[in-house]
C-alpha cells in the first residue's frame, strides 16, 4: 500500500486569503503614502512681507488673507 498525502485545503484557503489581503492592504498604503509625499510644501509669503510694506493694519491683513486662499489653490491638470 502506498500512502498519500492529503492536502488540507481549509488552511490552504486560509493562507491565500490572508496573502491576497496582505497584498491589497500593502498596494492601498503604498499609494496613499506616494500620494501624500508628492504634495508640495506650502510656504506663505505672508511670514516673509514686512509691516513696513503696508500702510494700514487692514492692508496687511488683506494681504494676509489672500494670500492664505491662493496657496490653498491646488492646480490639476486632466
Amino acid at each position: 500500500m502506498t500512502s498519500r498525502k492529503s492536502v488540507d485545503f481549509p488552511s490552504f484557503i486560509k493562507g491565500a486569503v490572508a496573502g491576497a489581503t496582505a497584498g491589497i492592504i500593502s498596494l492601498l498604503t503604498y499609494q496613499y503614502l506616494s500620494a501624500i509625499l508628492k504634495q508640495p510644501r506650502l510656504m506663505s509669503r505672508a511670514v516673509l512681507s514686512k509691516a513696513e510694506d503696508f500702510d494700514t493694519l487692514e492692508a496687511r491683513a488683506l494681504f494676509i488673507a489672500a494670500d492664505n486662499l491662493r496657496s490653498a489653490i491646488e492646480v490639476r491638470h486632466f
